[in-house]
């Protein structure tokens, strides 16, 4: 395998993997040795175990933060801290993207920045639509912003000491909540299995304003 050769076969794509270099057969451990020859050289990227990307300047194809979370550890949509931060629904800037996954708990530290994922059941991973990453020419999955709640309360809040009354406008300074649709939150959280959150799901609901928005 040569480097120019890797080059021109992948130029137009965000991301390559191990197994792009025969999809029909396994690869030898003599390209992985170049592969991860080439990453030190700074040639190519190596984003996460058997992932890779080319830099910038030598890629044609857009690389979306947010489209890699998806494509990072899949199935998983953005979700908890960033999608909060992302809808405005908190005041703090997230660095970390935060995303659920239906397979277990994990973290990367990537070239790209870090990413974590929190398992979710199966019957609970819903609630997610297909948002367009700016300049990439990208499509990505992220929580709606009454999902995103939910998904929060579940695996970051239920658990908490604080009361349940100062819980969300102090304790995690939630803000703007004119942008929820009740309507929708309540449906979500009817259909959302996870008993240890229920308390804290209805006491966030009372928060919001009949209706909510429906645009």
């Amino acid at each position: 395998m040569k480097l120019l050769d890797l080059k021109s076969r992948f130029r137009h794509r965000p991301v390559f993997r191990l197994t792009d270099l025969h999809p029909t057969q396994p690869h030898s451990k003599h390209e992985l040795v170049q592969l991860n020859r080439w990453a030190k050289e700074g040639q190519v990227i190596r984003i996460a175990r058997g992932l890779y990307t080319l830099p910038d300047q030598e890629r044609g194809a857009g690389l979306d933060p947010l489209w890699l979370a998806n494509n990072l550890y899949s199935p998983s949509y953005v979700s908890l801290q960033y999608a909060l931060s992302y809808h405005g629904l908190i005041p703090e800037a997230v660095g970390t993207v935060t995303s659920v996954t239906t397979r277990k708990t994990v973290g990367f530290s990537t070239p790209m920045g870090l990413y974590s994922y929190r398992h979710l059941k199966k019957e609970d991973f819903f609630g997610f639509t297909s948002l367009h990453a700016q300049g990439a020419g990208q499509e990505f999955w992220m929580a709606t912003p009454e999902k995103a709640v939910i998904d929060f309360i579940h695996l970051c809040v239920s658990r908490s000491s604080l009361p349940v009354a100062d819980l969300f406008t102090q304790g995690y300074r939630f803000q703007n909540l004119e942008v929820l649709n009740k309507e929708a939150f309540t449906g979500m959280a009817d259909r959302f299995t996870a008993k240890t959150a229920r308390r804290h799901i209805e006491a966030f609901c009372k928060l919001l304003a009949p209706g909510g928005n429906h645009d």
